[in-house]
């Protein structure tokens, strides 16, 4: 009964962060029928460019709840590895690039989904 927001850097790279969190939004929301969550895209940031307007909620890891589940999709550039993993309600799906976040999004899928553990 409660919401997954698909949170994501809005000042990043946008085509393949973008395409990561769509992945990932395809096989928690309904589109494909399988889980079937409330799911809705968010920010992570502000935006900087105020030129342009988004308007999805701004929504972190401080905003998971019992009722809300948050999937962030983070690039970190220091990290010397990709890493998948949880804080509460959180789930993080850190890469240390924009290229790698597809792949990182694709694991996370092929882990919900059951074809690797």
């Amino acid at each position: 009964n409660g919401k997954v927001y698909i949170t994501l850097d809005p000042n990043g790279n946008a085509s393949e962060i973008i395409v990561a969190g769509v992945e990932v939004s395809r096989i928690l929301g309904n589109v494909y029928n399988i889980y079937n969550f409330n799911a809705s895209v968010a920010m992570s940031e502000p935006l900087r460019n105020r030129s342009l307007s988004l308007d999805y909620p701004l929504i972190t890891c401080k905003n998971q709840s019992a009722k809300t589940m948050v999937v962030l999709l983070q690039i970190n550039s220091t990290a010397t590895q990709n890493n998948i993993y949880s804080e509460k309600n959180c789930i993080i799906l850190e890469s240390t690039n924009a290229t790698e976040a597809i792949r990182v999004a694709d694991a996370f899928s092929y882990r919900l989904l059951s074809i690797i553990q």
